[in-house]
This record gives C-alpha cells, sequence and structure tokens, in this order.
C-alpha cells in the first residue's frame, strides 16, 4: 500500500503547476511517506522516489542521521551548537537535540540543555515539553523542576523570538493548556496559580486575558480560582459563556435531577445541550437508560436553538449516545446532523462537517455512506480529513484491504496518496502500540 501511495505521490507532484501554498502539501506528503519508508525500513522505494520526483522533491529526502544513544555524544554536539551566531538556528538544532534527549530518556540533560535555548518563547515550550515526559515517566522532581523553568521563562520578555512576542500571561495560558491536554494537572495547576499571580502586575491585561484564566481553571476543576477570574471578565469579554461552563462545572458535582434544573439554566444552547449530554452519559453509566434518553431530547430541544454551527453539536450529541450505549439514537441524531449540512451558505463550516459527519458513520460501520459523504467535500484539506478519519476506522474494524481497494480506484492523485499515507499511519499506529 505504501507503493500505492508512491505512485500517487508522484503522480501528484507531476502537475503542482505554480503552486505557492505554504506549507507546500506535495512536500508535506512525500515527507510523510519518507517517514513511514523509514520506519518499514524500505530503502528501495526511497530510492526510487528520489529518482522519479522533480529536483526541488528529490533534494528534500534526505538520509536520517543516526541519534545519538550516550549522554556524552549529546552534549559534544551541544558544545557545538554553542557557538553558533544565528539565534534561529541555534535554538532549532538545540531543540532538536532536547526532543532526541528526551527519546532516550536523559531527561535531566534534556531539562540541562533547554535551558540554553535564547529565546524565552522556545525555553517555555521546550521546558513544557520535559515536563511532560518526565511526568509520563513518573519522575516528578524533574517534572517539577521543569514546570518552574518553563513558568520563569514564559514570565520573561522575548528579545530573540518572534517580531510580536505573546504577552507572559498568554504564554502560561498555552503551557496549562498543553499540560491538561496531556492530564498532568498538578503542572497545570503550578502554572495557573502563577498565571493568577501575574495578571494583575501586567500593564496590558484585558478582560480576554482573565477569561482564558477562568476557562482553564474550570477545566482543572478549580472552580473557585475560575470564579475570581470570572470577576474581572467584562460583558463584551465573554463573561456569560465562561459563567455559562462555570455553571455546567457545579452541575457535574450534583445528582442527576438537580443537575437537570442546573442545566436548564445555561443561556448558551450549545453549553446547555453539551451539559445534558453529560448528565445523559452518567445516567446510562448508573443503568439509568430511560432517564439517559429522556434527557437526550433535552440536548436535541436545546441543539434547536444553535445559530451557527448545529452540525457539530449534533454530532457531539451522537457520539455522547454512542459513548451511552444508544446506538439506535445515535443514528437518528446523525441523520439529523446530515440533514443540517444540507443548509446551504455554510462554507467551510460545511466541508468540515462532512468529514465529521462521515468519521461518525464510519464509526458506526457506514462505511459506504461515510465515503460517499467525504466525496462531497470539494476543498482537498478537509477532504483530506474525513479520508483520514475513515482510513482510520477502516483499519480499527478490520476492513483495511476494502479501503485499499477503493482508494486504488480514486480519481485525483492527492486523494488517492492521502488516502493511502492515512491507511499506513492507522495501521503504523497499531503496530507501535503492540
Amino acid at each position: 500500500m505504501l507503493v500505492q501511495a508512491r505512485d500517487a505521490a508522484i503522480e501528484f507532484a507531476r502537475g503542482d503547476g505554480d503552486t505557492n501554498y505554504e506549507p507546500d502539501p506535495i512536500t508535506m506528503k512525500i515527507s510523510e511517506l519518507h517517514e513511514f519508508l523509514i520506519f518499514i525500513g524500505d530503502h528501495e522505494d526511497i530510492e526510487y522516489l528520489r529518482e522519479h520526483l522533480k529536483k526541488k522533491y528529490a533534494d528534500e529526502i534526505r538520509d536520517p542521521v543516526p541519534v545519538p544513544d550516550k549522554r556524552e555524544t549529546f552534549s559534544k554536539l551541544v558544545m557545538g551548537i554553542e557557538l553558533e551566531e544565528s539565534s534561529t538556528q541555534h535554538d532549532g538544532d538545540l531543540a532538536r537535540i532536547v526532543s532526541q534527549e528526551i527519546e532516550c530518556g536523559f531527561l535531566d540533560d534534556a531539562l540541562a540543555h533547554a535551558t540554553l535555548l535564547r529565546s524565552s518563547s522556545y525555553r517555555c515550550h521546550t521546558q513544557g515539553q520535559v515536563a511532560l515526559a518526565a511526568h509520563e515517566n513518573g519522575k516528578a522532581d524533574v517534572a517539577r523542576r521543569a514546570v518552574e523553568a518553563a513558568i520563569q521563562a514564559a514570565s520573561e520578555e522575548d528579545s530573540t523570538g518572534p517580531l510580536y512576542p505573546r504577552s507572559p500571561s498568554r504564554n502560561l495560558d498555552q503551557l496549562a493548556a498543553s499540560f491538561l491536554d496531556h492530564e498532568y494537572r498538578e503542572g497545570a495547576r503550578m502554572v495557573l496559580v502563577r498565571n493568577q499571580q501575574l495578571l494583575p502586575t501586567l500593564p496590558s491585561t484585558s478582560g480576554f486575558d482573565w477569561r482564558f484564566q477562568a476557562e482553564q481553571a474550570i477545566e482543572l476543576g478549580d472552580l473557585e480560582m475560575a470564579r475570581k477570574a470570572l470577576e474581572k471578565v467584562g460583558p463584551d469579554e465573554g463573561h456569560a459563556d465562561v459563567e455559562d461552563a462555570l455553571r455546567a462545572a457545579k452541575g457535574r458535582n450534583m445528582p442527576p435531577v438537580q443537575a437537570l434544573k442546573n442545566a436548564k439554566t445555561i443561556v448558551d444552547p450549545t453549553s446547555r445541550s453539551r451539559s445534558f449530554c453529560e448528565i445523559a452519559e452518567r445516567q446510562a453509566s448508573s443503568g439509568d437508560t430511560r432517564g439517559a434518553a429522556a434527557t437526550f431530547q433535552f440536548a436535541l430541544q436545546a441543539a434547536e436553538d444553535i445559530d451557527q454551527f448545529k452540525v457539530f453539536s449534533l454530532n457531539d450529541i451522537a457520539w455522547s449516545q454512542i459513548r451511552s450505549g444508544d446506538r439506535k439514537g445515535a443514528e437518528q441524531t446523525l441523520n439529523l446532523a446530515l440533514q443540517e449540512n444540507e443548509k446551504a451558505g455554510l462554507g467551510s463550516d460545511q466541508e468540515d462537517g462532512w468529514a465529521i459527519t462521515a468519521d461518525t458513520l464510519a464509526y458506526l460501520g457506514q462505511f459506504e455512506r461515510a465515503r460517499t459523504t467525504v466525496m462531497r467535500i470539494s476543498d482537498h484539506f478537509y477532504r483530506g480529513r474525513g479520508l483520514g478519519f475513515i482510513a482510520s476506522r477502516s483499519v480499527q474494524s478490520g476492513r483495511t484491504q476494502e479501503m485499499i481497494v477503493w482508494s486504488g480506484k480514486l480519481d485525483d492523485p492527492e486523494d488517492r496518496c492521502e488516502a493511502f499515507l492515512r491507511i499506513a499511519e492507522a495501521i503504523i499506529d497499531e503496530q507501535k502500540m503492540k
């Protein structure tokens, strides 16, 4: 199948014309294909690519540099990088070394070398990556020290970074979001506590900064911190939205009957629908399937009041029903989502709507319908996104060969290449998990 991806990539690259897209989709696909071929050790097809691609693409295919496996080798490389005058080149090379040290498990060295990054924004991000790796490997002390270093870097003015550097508060907000995404809640708490202290001292703090702080605190589950931040958010800065989110968060600690009453007071229909879905899932998990079905009806009623992005909320309800074991209800809700997405004038949201509903269709085993839905998408980016969803679901459900055959019949070489790459990615991900 990677051979088919190879041939499709070569055909796709022949017709590049005067494309000026950034990043170049051809380069991205060839780079990903190269990475997969390296993973399976297929050097013959790597050479074939070099021989049959245009020079500007073939020149990008380079043999991978072996990753050192000794701490001393990394240290020598860092000493050489420190001589680099260009801060951009220095930080790019050094960040790559730190990333390799993380992969090798040399976390103390990675943290020490990350402090040498000249851009404080780059340093904050990289030290955050060290913190996450240490947390995932049970090295609490290294994780804590990395978080403290990242917080310090986030608070510094970046003289070597981007032309328009982010505020310290925004750096901390993004750091907390990264930790929350990876379930590193203690690290996120440390960051948010620091941000709560820092915000009042910054000359350019706005209500939007406080809004971000409140939203992160809600996700963390620190409702008192969120409430204090909310006090600084003005009516035109999203106060009502955060208030709804805070109300929904409080409902998660209430019994279902009380939580239902609480959800009905949420103003925003999207947030109200989401809150009803959370309650329904709790009811279903406790065995109250009848109560869950009734609560899902409240969620659907709330969705009727949504003016924009209704297809996304309906699709979310369908997934909530799937998690609750209500497959029939999910299929009915998904049909409503597909009908909603037929409306004209939705633009790129309609394209994305077809992609996400195709994913849900594929999960429900309706692969033919999912493929038909994806091919309604005119934009290559969103069509590729949809093809990726279906490819992943096909591999997960043991229908890989069926997806390969279908992909081989696609007329557009970009679509064909994308489909084969996504199949390969899903298979490789499964192998890595074993």
